[in-house]
């Protein structure tokens, strides 16, 4: 799917970048051409150490964009399709936080929350789409999209 084959509708998959997480089965895919230049993208489940949305429910994602060698995080905006984030849940009815932190030349992390609706759902999980992501949590929520 990811090389542009045939997908079982019968229409051509659009090629990309898809990870993978074993522990949950959550996956993230990046578009082939969303990024425009090569950046090093960490998709994780992190409980301990995440930020999480005050209404959040369930294990927290964490992804972050990196340009190596250096170790922080750069902005991603897509130039085409939006990205897509797969999340296993029982309820596919939940919409998804998104928390973009950014720290000020101060050295003040402020995490901004923003809600998105699922763009699709199936048995036990939800998809879902945003157009640009830098140093961010996502954690699934019963709040409103806005």
């Amino acid at each position: 799917m990811l090389n542009g084959n045939k997908a079982a509708s019968g229409q051509i998959a659009q090629a990309g970048a898809k990870l993978v997480l074993d522990s949950t089965k959550a996956w993230l895919k990046v578009p082939e051409g969303a990024m425009g230049t090569a950046l090093k993208v960490t998709f994780s489940v992190d409980d301990k150490n995440a930020v999480k949305n005050p209404k959040g429910q369930g294990s927290v994602y964490h992804v972050i964009a990196q340009n190596p060698p250096a170790a922080d995080a750069v902005g991603v905006k897509s130039n085409g399709p939006a990205f897509l984030m797969r999340i296993p849940t029982a309820n596919t009815k939940l919409n998804l936080a998104i928390g973009c932190t950014k720290t000020d030349e101060a050295g003040k992390a402020t995490t901004t929350w923003s809600v998105v609706a699922p763009k699709l759902t199936e048995d036990a999980a939800a998809q879902y789409e945003f157009n640009e992501f830098e140093d961010c949590w996502f954690q699934l929520t019963a709040d409103a999209p806005k």
